[in-house]
């Protein structure tokens, strides 16, 4: 059995940081991330990768990312004999591709990974995959119930991503049409010039939009090539455009290299990619059994003083022998690292399996203390009758309490033979962290235990841990009609807040089979009812709550508020109804069904049921335009087609309940909504009007030449929220080699379309309107340029400083949350999550000579350029304005040493205080984006490169709020900035 972690944590916290940052609106329709090396451009010096090219002939184009969506009209699901998904793969000629590998999963997923980036084994993700016939045919039987990603992968030809929507059984996607690619060969080599052998040559996907993340080491991005003896490597899979490639080597330090392709079957010839001389870090893990020796690997982080969390994608890994020795190679000259020994097995959580120690590249007797698995042991009995309780729910951990689950599952572990408990593989924590523990039982008060002083790499023996009885609500549900019993229906007893809210959050996973997992908190006032249709949950004394019961058979059901007698045991009888059905059937405005439309559901009580972003739905139109919906409760219910698709996750569904009921009259308020009133008994059908829909396709150029490898986006043109790439609803797509893009079910309506590309400096925006059917927008970009040097305050050029380009105030700069957070997992040694930079486009880095040059700025309105670097005030430009297709040279920038200010938090006990969130914004400056940092298990930030001044700080903890009554508010503080030594500033939390 192992605890999830970092999973869930991922899922909590994204929820948290992006609630924290900005209001979420619950809308069903709608430390640094490290930077490529600006000194590693992996082509020959002087060489333009686009001139170094034999010309292939190819055939036409066709898009390289599809967003797939039905047309309105058509049908979703095909006549293919059998279950599955069923499709053919083609190339640009419409000629069928052999052996070509086709990946499908359900849409969700780790976010910014392609399917082939993912483990197909994972219990939290489930991949299937087909090689296609000579017909270029395959099929797929994905374990899949909403929309389904695809991706195409053959020798060739670019990597196919896409999104179809599904609603399960069979489907035909159609033909899956490849763009041709380029081809990359060349040399990797070491210092010396002659070749490394066995070197990996990963492919990199840019990011976009203005929420990147990362998570785990950047290797994980597939392996396109990997050298032979001579250093020798040619890849086939790379789409025309922009490319970025990872090389990895055991004995050399990781190198980017970038350049860019412009035509089909082009080859880019003679790449030289030359990685840095790599040195070792040896030694011996002292006090590890035999047995434990051979499931060990060590690992060496780069260290910069718990600043930069970048270290965990540059991290370098070593075997360890069976005489316990190691050695790590790659690392580089003269970087301090950080190296612990770890379980294998595990990416994250309690893997750590020694202390960790500081070393520097070169070390050779470095010693690795080995520590058995750090657990909590302990048996949970009946306080009264001493008899062991084996129906549990148990959490623990240090900062974030995590549940138990099941090892080789994502199904949380509840059953425990006698009573007893090993929580195992808790995190490695730091010396004045306390762990927690959490159990839970139908029928017992809830035991919480905190401050515990757990004891590293031993089994941490908490004895017996006795529950209380609690008052019980004893729950019988019954068939209405017969009075019979029904087995298996789920009860949920929920407190009322002051407030009116419902108190807590629910989280529930899909474990796969259609079951769904509870991860949240509250198991005590959970149950299900046995064959005699009982069920005995802990009450909540003297409370109000509200008992909701569920059955697959029949409707749901929702007690009015109940005020809970303060002692004594209480009763309640539940009379299931069989509810009515509905059947919506959504319709273009000719009468035709459209299929493939999400349509979505809401009831009085859970109108406010909250999605996180775009999430899947798993209520979409078959090929007759129609979603059945059995078992609804009598009542007024609403109903719409959505207007866009897309979602998230990390594996499973993870669905968020919000913790403020939006009634149904405010509901059917918003736009889109229509109502029924659903008898008890009787069967409805309600059409829908699916909205006017057209698509939007174009070519993108800059100044005249074809544009390969740019993101085109487009999104309400009344939506001014933040731009979450991760988060795509559809409205995506990359232009092919000859710069064609393609997106279909646009509602119609105003739309804001941004085209951004990794070789320009800044996006380019433009209004456009999408009327019914088939729209053209074509872009042809001008390409103004800004050149210069940054120097420092002593005349001196600064290399690897990040430029960019914004808009100057008041020149139509937009608002935008451009904010960079940091956040933790619960291991000591540094595995993290970075979500950051909310500029679109990467910032070029100076050269040795501090020179930079901004390609792609936009023309034609006021500028600031920006220089930053750590330790240093940013520098800004003068204002400056650019005509189309103008060069602008000597925009100079001097950088000015900043000052330092460390912010620390603290609980009321004086421990350290995670999970906060710091902003820091000039006094009186209210216009300027605020320096944001994520609190994580250190307690503490520092904020570098502050502008002398007073300085407004401000302190979040970081939480999904439930109410007035449950979060305190923390002063702000202002500070009076200095040059010098650092400064200290204290937030005392609340809790």
């Amino acid at each position: 059995m192992r605890p999830i972690h970092a999973l869930l944590l991922v899922v909590l916290l994204v929820g948290v940081i992006v609630g924290a940052l900005f209001l979420v609106r619950s809308e069903p329709n709608k430390g640094p991330l490290a930077p490529s090396d600006g000194q590693s451009a992996g082509v020959h010096p002087g060489t333009d990768p686009r001139s170094a090219a034999l010309d292939v002939p190819s055939g036409s184009d066709a898009a390289q990312h599809e967003r797939a969506k039905v047309a309105p009209g058509s049908s979703a699901t095909g006549t293919a004999a059998g279950a599955g998904v069923h499709g053919r793969v083609v190339d640009p000629d419409s000629h069928p591709v052999a052996g070509a590998i086709v990946y499908a999963a359900e849409q969700n997923g780790p976010i910014g990974m392609a399917l082939d980036e993912m483990d197909a084994n994972s219990p939290w993700f489930h991949r299937v995959e087909a090689t296609t016939d000579n017909e270029g045919k395959f099929t797929l039987k994905p374990e899949a119930k909403s929309s389904l990603r695809l991706a195409v992968r053959a020798p060739g030809f670019a990597p196919y991503d896409a999104e179809k929507p599904f609603s399960g059984g069979s489907a035909d996607v159609g033909d899956l049409k490849l763009d041709r690619g380029a081809i990359l060969q060349g040399h990797v080599v070491d210092a010396s010039g002659r070749g490394v052998e066995g070197a990996e040559l990963h492919r990199v996907r840019a990011s976009s939009g203005n929420f990147a993340v990362m998570i785990g080491p950047s290797s994980n991005a597939p392996v396109v090539a990997k050298t032979d003896a001579g250093g020798n490597f040619r890849i086939d899979q790379i789409a025309v455009g922009p490319w970025e490639l990872l090389v990895t080597s055991e004995t050399h330090p990781d190198k980017h290299a970038k350049g860019e392709t412009d035509r089909p079957g082009q080859v880019v010839a003679n790449v030289l990619i030359q990685l840095e001389p790599g040195f070792d870090i040896a030694g011996r893990i002292v006090g590890a059994p035999a047995t434990a020796l051979e499931d060990l690997s060590v690992r060496a982080m780069p260290n910069s003083g718990g600043n930069d969390f970048t270290g965990f994608a540059n991290a370098r890994t070593g075997k360890v022998l069976k005489d316990g020795s190691f050695t790590i190679g790659g690392c580089r000259e003269d970087q301090a690292y950080r190296v612990v020994a770890r379980t294998r097995e595990q990416m994250f959580g309690g893997s750590t399996r020694s202390d960790t120690v500081d070393a520097k590249a070169g070390d050779r007797d470095v010693a690795l203390h080995y520590k058995s698995e750090t657990a909590l042991v302990f048996q949970v009995v009946d306080e009264d009758t001493g008899r062991p309780i084996e129906t549990l729910n148990v959490h623990a951990g240090f900062r974030w309490p995590m549940p138990l689950i099941e090892e080789g599952t994502a199904k949380q572990r509840t059953h425990f033979d006698n009573g007893m408990v090993r929580f195992p593989s808790l995190p490695q924590a730091g010396s004045e962290d306390s762990g927690q523990v959490q159990v839970e039982s139908a029928g017992y008060e809830s035991y919480e235990r905190k401050n515990l002083h757990i004891v590293a790499g031993v089994d941490n023996d908490l004895g017996k841990i006795a529950l209380r009885h609690a008052t019980l609500l004893n729950v019988t549900v019954v068939e209405a009609s017969t009075g019979a019993p029904i087995e298996g229906a789920k009860v949920s007893l929920n407190e009322i807040a002051p407030s009116g809210a419902t108190r807590g959050m629910e989280i529930s996973i899909d474990v796969g089979g259609g079951e769904e997992d509870f991860m949240g908190s509250g198991a005590a006032h959970r149950g299900v009812t046995g064959k005699d249709g009982k069920a005995a949950v802990s009450s909540l004394p003297g409370k109000r709550a509200t008992l909701s019961v569920s059955h697959a058979g029949h409707a749901a059901w929702k007690s009015e508020p109940l005020d809970l007698p303060p002692s004594g045991d209480s009763s309640q009888v539940v009379k299931l109804l069989s509810g009515g059905s509905v059947t919506v059937e959504v319709r273009d405005s000719a009468g035709k069904p459209v299929a493939g439309l999400s349509v979505d559901h809401r009831a009085g009580d859970d109108a406010g049921a909250m999605t996180l972003g775009n999430m899947p739905s798993d209520t979409i139109s078959d090929e007759k335009g129609q979603v059945a919906f059995p078992h609804l409760g009598a009542g007024r219910h609403l109903f719409r087609v959505r207007l866009s698709g897309g979602g998230m996750s990390f594996g499973g569904t993870a669905v968020f309940r919000a913790t403020r009921a939006l009634g149904v009259g405010e509901a059917e308020s918003e736009e889109g909504w229509t109502a029924l009133e659903v008898i008890e008994g009787q069967s409805a059908t309600v059409t829908l009007l699916a909205p006017a829909m057209g698509s939007l396709s174009g070519r993108v150029r800059e100044s005249g030449k074809a544009l390969a490898g740019a993101t085109v986006r487009v999104k309400p043109a009344a939506d001014d929220g933040p731009d979450f790439g991760f988060l795509d609803n559809g409205t995506n797509a990359t232009t092919s080699s000859s710069g064609e893009y393609s997106l279909a079910g646009l509602a119609v309506g105003d739309y804001k379309i941004t085209i951004a590309h990794t070789s320009r400096a800044m996006p380019w925006t433009d209004k456009v309107s999408v009327r019914e059917g088939d729209n053209k927008y074509d872009a042809d970009l001008p390409l103004a340029i800004v050149e210069g040097r940054v120097t420092g305050e002593d005349g001196k050029p600064m290399a690897n400083v990040k430029v960019h380009a914004e808009r100057a105030r008041g020149a139509g700069a937009e608002k935008t949350q451009n904010f960079q957070v940091v956040m933790m997992t619960s291991d000591s040694d540094g595995e993290s999550m970075s979500f950051g930079d909310g500029a679109g486009t990467p910032p070029v880095v100076t050269d040795a000579e501090g020179r930079y040059r901004l390609r792609g700025v936009s023309p034609s309105v006021g500028l600031n350029v920006v220089a930053s670097a750590p330790g240093a005030q940013d520098a800004r430009s003068e204002r400056i304005e650019l005509a189309p297709d103008q060069t602008r040279t000597n925009v100079d920038l001097v950088m000015k040493l900043g000052a330092t200010v460390e912010v620390v938090t603290r609980r009321p006990d004086g421990s350290k205080g995670s999970g906060c969130i710091v902003h820091a914004r000039p006094v009186g400056d209210d216009e300027a984006a605020p320096k944001t940092q994520f609190v994580g298990s250190t307690g503490r930030v520092t904020f570098t490169g502050l502008q002398p001044g007073r300085w407004r700080f401000t302190c979040d903890q970081a939480g999904i709020d439930t109410g007035p009554d449950t979060k305190g508010k923390i002063p702000e503080q202002e500070v009076e900035v200095k040059l010098g030594p650092p400064s200290t500033i204290t937030f005392d939390l609340p809790s």
